[in-house]
């Protein structure tokens, strides 16, 4: 009767590892299709697929899904990434990306591209591949991808103190999110930032603003959308508009 009963429990136990065995190394669960979620700008699906190394011949439980998502996030332009399973052999992965808004000058030559927190997104030589608006007046003290950037130089009040500089990196990555947000951050060529209370920016179009110090810049920044939109308008293209008072705005033509 023993016999009989370790015979049988003998046979499940080869059925199961047979069914393991067809189950994670057979290949009827390796991977037949990656979908790539989220909005994506400056990366491409095919891009991020080669990103994640994939095994596309490895059955979908065996592959780490952590090691995906780290593999992912190496890249600059990924802020995050998650990699999911599903049955029975399709694998999601959702991608947050870093926007790039602008690019600030390096010392020792080249751009550094942000993203709207002060983070150091790539590093260019050409000119014509940074990301517009460029940032004037800042000196980078430390760049290292997919960290926030360190500065220097005059822009702080004093170059002792790590809490002004802190302030001024808030400050400047709240300004530059406020522009962003209203959309005409594109039309920007130029900001000059070596004094945080006297802004001056420059339209792709050639428009100076004197926009003055960063105080109640949200304000300030909806109201120069509107400005610049009505002398787009009005087929204005050159000239200055002065926000540095607390009146308001004045806008004076070159036109003689």
């Amino acid at each position: 009767m023993k016999k009989k009963i370790i015979s049988g429990l003998c046979f499940l136990l080869f059925i199961f590892f047979i069914c393991v065995y067809i189950f994670f190394f057979s290949g009827k669960f390796s991977v037949s299709k990656i979908q790539i979620l989220g909005t994506l700008h400056s990366l491409t699906k095919n891009e991020i697929i080669s990103m994640a190394k994939i095994d596309m011949t490895k059955n979908i439980y065996l592959l780490n899904s952590n090691e995906i998502k780290e593999n992912i996030e190496k890249e600059t332009y990924v802020e995050k990434a998650v990699v999911t399973k599903k049955f029975p052999r399709e694998i999601n992965i959702f991608i947050t990306e870093r926007t790039p808004v602008a690019s600030i000058p390096i010392k020792r030559g080249g751009y550094v591209i942000i993203d709207e927190n002060a983070k150091a997104i790539k590093i260019v030589q050409d000119i014509k591949n940074v990301k517009k608006p460029i940032l004037k007046g800042i000196e980078i003290k430390d760049v290292k991808l997919q960290d926030i950037i360190q500065i220097s130089g005059s822009v702080k009040a004093n170059d002792n103190s790590n809490s002004e500089t802190d302030e001024n990196i808030r400050n400047l990555t709240k300004f530059i999110k406020q522009i962003s947000a209203l959309n005409f951050l594109d039309n920007i060529s130029y900001m000059e930032l070596k004094k945080l209370d006297d802004i001056t920016l420059t339209t792709k179009s050639g428009i100076l603003v004197k926009f003055g110090d960063i105080n109640n810049s949200e304000y300030k920044c909806k109201l120069l959308n509107k400005i610049l939109i009505d002398l787009t308008t009005k087929g204005k293209n050159s000239g200055t508009v002065d926000m540095r008072f607390n009146a308001d705005p004045v806008y004076r033509s070159e036109e003689r």
